[in-house]
């Protein structure tokens, strides 16, 4: 039973972590601030040439699946 409850809490604490990143990216500027080779280290190598837009596009689609993702956690616990 603990071994269930300290991954829920995991899980859900992993979940704010990333979620404030990708709210930091979509709404907070961090777009902007991580443009250039700063995205490349914290998004992909490739992301060296993409724009505040893609950056801000990419945040939104992989907030979206990390929300999937830690909801079929929890529902699969």
């Amino acid at each position: 039973m603990v071994g269930y409850m300290m991954a829920y809490f995991l899980v859900i604490a992993l979940y704010v972590l990333v979620s404030l990143y990708f709210k930091w990216l979509l709404s907070w500027g961090g777009a902007e601030k991580i443009e250039g080779w700063l995205a490349g280290f914290l998004i992909n190598f490739r992301a060296t040439d993409w724009d505040a837009g893609q950056i801000r596009f990419y945040a939104l689609l992989s907030w979206v699946a990390w929300t999937v993702f830690c909801v079929l956690l929890l529902l699969a616990g």
